[in-house]
């Protein structure tokens, strides 16, 4: 690790003087990770990095690039440095504004055209009433097939990398949905949104996205399409915000050059432009009412966006037709509550805005094990059905609770206690050689104990085609114990915070004890390189004096070291230390 530059020195004073919350908005300007803000120097090294600064720029809207272009050719200004600042690009503690990062990385401004008229972006049309219907009806539909992948999601292991879901993983995914499925797309929307976030390397819902899927579909439609917009990349957003009710046709690309001359934008504003069109923001490149609303926040008063897809969305079904098949169809969109019934009841076929479902015995016990109480599934079956229930339905569901209960498992000091209805069960149980690996030991005529963990006693009974639930001490079927992790899907946000914190701390005790800043990474550099300093010392009368000395342990608030020109070990208060840099070369 070399000691750091002159230019990394001015940017490590100028970092020294900001505060904890302009550290959080240089973070976020910036890019910077929780290892990149560990200390002054590496924070440091990571902005002067010409990827670093290339992001930033490609990030600045136009006015904001010239006043830049000004400051690095040291003329006049005429514009507000205050952004520039603020993405750690330009020092303004002195009269005249400093620049932060290397002059070469600014040569490409200099083909910025500042004489250039912006070119026209007039307003497209406003979606008609029936189009408005329409794209509502496709907003909705999307959020039933994002809806779906979340549930798909949760019961399928989906591998990824980087946030890409792998051959194998898509291939399970569209097994378990079925065709019609964007399914690369839906990940990407899902994930920018936090609905779900890839944990070592597995998909897996989040908490947001769990509790997403009951919100009424306008309420979803607000929280899914706020997530994902703030992810955008900066220059689309303000852009956006700009010209809120702009087409996104052809012009759209060259009204955004304009405004960010360096923006990377034609291809990935194709991949936006998409992503827009699935979550409902765009119909055919036009913005929807909604969006218009959620962008545009000059509008007064403001429209709710919410209210105007509500507004343009078609009727839900009042329910469900079922049939002796033990099919459930519905004859339009289901409303949330309701779409989140059938889905715990019965197997979706069908997805989709209007989807079909089959009632089946696995089914029924997924719903007890979800802690659906047995008595409670024939009555949510007839209060969804708009017919009445088929007697082939009803006997199925009274076989399965029934049988269900025959088998309850409960949690004991020694492992698992299951629970017979008769004596009969119970020799079934002990006789079935698949059953051998449990260890069941009876207790008596009706019970039985294994020293397995109640959902491993669980799956090998279900394995071997024996229905059984775990019940509480009241009788009550109780969710299995599940390793399904929902992360917080602010964990990476959580401890960049958390390291800024500490790195402020640090600036702040380190002012307090009077150390310059970056001294210590400095000097722990040095130390291990044996690289010479020139240190500036403040004496007791008020004299300078600059020590060359190659520095050899910071310890108890002194710097102890070895004199380059005499070879004398020489020990300095760090509270007297004004600045530190390295020596310069010398020849023989």
């Amino acid at each position: 690790m070399a000691l750091p530059s002159t230019a990394e020195l001015s940017l490590i004073s100028w970092l020294a003087s900001r505060t904890r919350a302009q550290w959080s908005t240089l973070a976020n300007l910036r890019g910077l990770t929780p290892n990149d803000s560990r200390g002054l120097t590496t924070a440091a090294r990571r902005l002067q990095e010409p990827d670093n600064v290339a992001a930033a720029l490609a990030d600045m809207h136009r006015e904001d690039l010239l006043v830049l272009r000004s400051v690095g050719n040291s003329h006049s200004l005429s514009g507000d440095v205050g952004p520039l600042e603020l993405r750690g690009l330009v020092d303004t503690r002195e009269e005249s504004p400093q620049l932060l990062c290397e002059r070469t990385y600014l040569e490409i401004l200099e083909e910025i055209d500042a004489s250039a008229s912006a070119p026209e972006h007039p307003p497209a049309p406003e979606l008609s009433a029936g189009e408005a219907v329409a794209a509502a009806t496709a907003t909705w539909a999307s959020m039933c097939q994002l809806d779906e992948l979340v549930q798909a999601i949760a019961e399928t292991t989906v591998s990824a990398k980087d946030g890409v879901a792998n051959a194998t993983g898509v291939k399970n995914l569209s097994a378990e949905l079925g065709g019609g499925y964007d399914i690369e797309r839906l990940i990407s929307v899902a994930l920018h949104a936090q609905l779900i976030a890839s944990v070592n390397g597995v998909l897996v819902p989040t908490e947001k996205g769990t509790s997403w899927q009951s919100l009424d579909i306008a309420q979803k439609w607000v929280v899914l399409a706020t997530s994902w917009w703030a992810t955008a990349p900066w220059w689309l957003r303000h852009s956006v915000s700009m010209f809120p009710a702009s087409s996104w046709s052809s012009p759209w690309a060259g009204v955004i050059k304009f405004h960010f001359p360096l923006a990377h934008s034609d291809e990935a504003l194709q991949e936006w432009d998409k992503g827009a069109e699935l979550v409902g923001l765009l119909r055919g490149r036009i913005p929807t009412p909604w969006a218009r609303a959620l962008w545009d926040e000059s509008t007064m008063p403001a429209k709710d966006p919410a209210e105007l897809l509500a507004a343009s969305l078609p009727e839900v079904a009042p329910g469900v037709y079922a049939n002796e098949d033990f099919t459930f169809l519905a004859s339009g969109p289901l409303s949330s509550t309701l779409r989140l019934r059938m889905d715990t009841l019965a197997v979706r076929e069908l997805g989709g805005l209007i989807p079909r479902y089959r009632l089946t015995g696995a089914s029924l016990m997924r719903a007890l094990h979800r802690g659906v109480a047995a008595a409670d599934i024939l009555p949510q079956v007839r209060q969804a059905s708009l017919n009445p229930v088929p007697p082939s339905v009803e006997a199925l569901i009274d076989d399965v609770t029934r049988k269900a209960h025959d088998r309850e498992l409960r949690t004991s000091p020694a492992g698992t206690v299951i629970s017979l209805a008769n004596p009969e069960l119970a020799a079934e149980l002990l006789r079935d050689p698949a059953l051998v690996v449990l260890g069941l030991q009876q207790v008596s005529d009706q019970e039985l104990q294994s020293s397995w963990p109640i959902e491993r006693v669980l799956h090998t009974l279900m394995g071997c085609s024996y229905l059984a639930l775990i019940v509480d001490e009241a009788g009550i079927p109780v969710s299995p114990p599940t390793s399904e992790v929902h992360p917080e899907v602010n964990e990476g946000s959580d401890a960049l915070e958390h390291a800024l914190d500490e790195l402020c701390a640090t600036i702040e005790e380190s002012a307090r004890l009077g150390v310059p800043p970056g001294f210590g990474s400095i000097i722990e550099v040095a130390t291990k390189s044996k690289t010479p300093l020139e240190i500036d010392v403040t004496m007791p009368d008020g004299t300078a004096v600059t020590h060359v000395m190659e520095p050899r342990s910071l310890t108890g608030g002194r710097l102890r070291g070895v004199e380059i020109k005499n070879s004398i070990e020489r020990t300095l208060p760090i509270s007297r230390i004004t600045s530190v840099r390295p020596a310069p070369l010398t020849t023989e």
